[in-house]
């Protein structure tokens, strides 16, 4: 899976990608390094020390989207990783572009992952439904999210600036049965999560001087 960085020493990825596990680390890298992440010195690895998954998540299926959890890291991210922004759900999106980022396949039939990647789509011609808790985006033009990119984010242009529109969830399967990754795509939608995401980062210690997306 992906994740974004939005305050010093903390991650927001998908909470389906930490179904089960016991132990989790996050490498720092623009290609999967498996020597790397299971180097103990390796400088580029952080520790996850404290995970907070959504309380309302209910699987992949659900009808509304709650697929978000905090990762609190055992050191700060690398120098020169930025913390983006929360888009506000209010503010024009002044770009007719958006920017998905993530470590997935480019295709269910190729076995690429564990590159990071971005495709840049058209804003309004790809986004097909914003929900309460969830956009759906249109994938038919060969660009979006994969196996391997929940987690990740969605950017817009606003203000100046590239903003974490929502973060990567799943695809929708088409129903011709074709590649997975070339129908649709869900996403948790940032303006409804935020406050969720500011009240479970004070839980962990974090505050607004430390870095917080706002």
């Amino acid at each position: 899976c992906t994740a974004t960085p939005i305050a010093a020493d903390v991650l927001l990825t998908a909470e389906h990608c930490l179904a089960g596990a016991t132990r989790v680390r996050a490498l720092f890298s623009t290609r999967y390094d498996k020597a790397c992440l299971d180097d103990n010195s390796c400088p580029r690895v952080r520790e996850g020390v404290k995970i907070i998954a959504h309380e309302s998540y209910g699987g992949m299926n659900a009808p509304e989207n709650f697929d978000l959890a905090l990762i609190k890291l055992s050191a700060p991210i690398p120098e020169g990783y930025i913390i983006t922004k929360f888009y506000d759900g209010a503010s024009d999106v002044d770009r007719n572009e958006m920017i998905i980022a993530g470590y997935g396949l480019t295709s269910r039939l190729k076995a690429d992952h564990g590159i990071l990647r971005a495709t840049q789509k058209l804003f309004r011609d790809s986004v097909k439904v914003i929900s309460k808790t969830s956009v759906i985006y249109d994938q038919t033009d060969k660009k979006g999210i994969c196996e391997g990119d929940s987690g990740g984010p969605t950017l817009v242009h606003v203000n100046n600036e590239y903003q974490v529109f929502s973060i990567n969830s799943t695809f929708i399967h088409p129903k011709n049965g074709g590649d997975g990754c070339l129908g649709t795509a869900k996403s948790a939608y940032i303006p409804f999560h935020k406050n969720w995401i500011y009240e479970k980062l004070k839980l962990l210690s974090v505050t607004a001087e430390e870095g917080i997306s706002k």
